[in-house]
């Protein structure tokens, strides 16, 4: 879905859904469905990205892929979460997110 104030992920992004995430059309007044990005720059290049599940109900896991290892934060504990992997598995909450950099790019 693409709510108002938001754009398509670019096909030159650093970040990527993997697999991707089927388009959903919006309609206004209902529900928003999907998952947003908010990418955070260094310069040219993407280091961080938030993901937010816009559905405030329902739980969904999405798979996030980038070019280098990723870590996520724990909101819980404050601490991120190393890993030698460049995709990660992502639980997001009903309305939740979660915040996920390149590993290394801090």
């Amino acid at each position: 879905m693409l709510p108002p104030g938001t754009t398509r992920l670019l096909k030159t992004s650093v970040f990527r859904f993997d697999p991707g995430i089927p388009d959903v059309e919006y309609r206004p007044g209902e529900r928003a469905e999907g998952v947003v990005l908010s990418s955070f720059r260094t310069g040219d290049n993407a280091t961080h990205v938030l993901v937010v599940n816009l559905d405030y109900k329902t739980e969904r896991t999405a798979a996030l892929a980038a070019p280098a290892p990723l870590e996520s934060f724990d909101a819980t504990t404050g601490k991120w979460s190393p890993s030698s992997a460049a995709r990660v598995e992502l639980r997001l909450p009903g309305g939740g997110g979660k915040l996920v950099r390149i590993a290394g790019k801090h």
